[in-house]
C-alpha cells in the first residue's frame, strides 16, 4: 500500500506541476490568435482603405482626364472647322487640304464636292466624322452627340 500512496503522491505531483504548464501552452496559444486576428484586422483595415482611395481618388480622377478628352475632342472639330470657314469666306470656295496643318494628326479633312466637305475627329474615344455643307455654315447642331460627348 505504501508503494500505491507514494505513486498516487507521485502522479498528483505531476499533475499539479503539469497543470500550470498546460494552461501557459493554452495562454501562449491564445496569446497567437489573438496576434493573428489584429493582423488580419489591420490588413482588413488597409484594405478597405486603399479601395476608398481608389473609389474616390483615382476614379474621380479618370472621369477628370474623360471629360479633357471630351472637351479636348470638341475643340480640334472646332479649330478644323473654323480653319475651313475662314477659307471659304476668304476664296469662296473649299480648299483641298485642311488649311490649318497642325490639326491633320487629329482631324481628317474630305472635299466631297464645291460645296460639302467632312472633318473626322480621331481622337478615341470620341472618333466621329461630321459632314457640312457651306451653303449651311453655322455651327453643326448635336455636335456634343456626334462626338460622344
Amino acid at each position: 500500500m505504501a508503494n500505491d500512496d507514494s505513486l498516487q503522491n507521485t502522479i498528483g505531483r505531476a499533475k499539479e506541476e503539469m497543470g500550470p504548464e498546460e494552461t501557459s501552452v493554452s495562454g501562449n496559444r491564445n496569446a497567437g490568435e489573438k496576434r493573428f486576428t489584429k493582423s488580419l484586422q489591420v490588413l482588413v483595415t488597409i484594405l478597405v482603405a486603399s479601395a476608398a482611395f481608389k473609389f474616390f481618388v483615382v476614379d474621380d480622377r479618370a472621369r477628370l482626364i474623360e471629360q479633357d478628352l471630351a472637351v479636348s475632342a470638341l475643340d480640334l472639330f472646332m479649330e478644323a472647322d473654323a480653319s475651313v470657314v475662314i477659307f471659304y469666306t476668304e476664296n469662296r470656295l473649299l480648299p483641298e487640304g485642311l488649311p490649318a496643318a497642325a490639326l491633320s494628326p487629329f482631324v481628317v479633312y474630305e472635299r466631297l464636292d464645291a460645296d460639302r466637305y467632312s472633318l473626322q475627329v480621331i481622337y478615341p474615344p470620341h472618333d466621329a466624322t461630321v459632314e457640312r455643307n457651306v451653303a449651311n455654315i453655322a455651327p453643326p447642331r448635336n455636335l456634343e452627340s456626334l462626338l460622344n460627348l
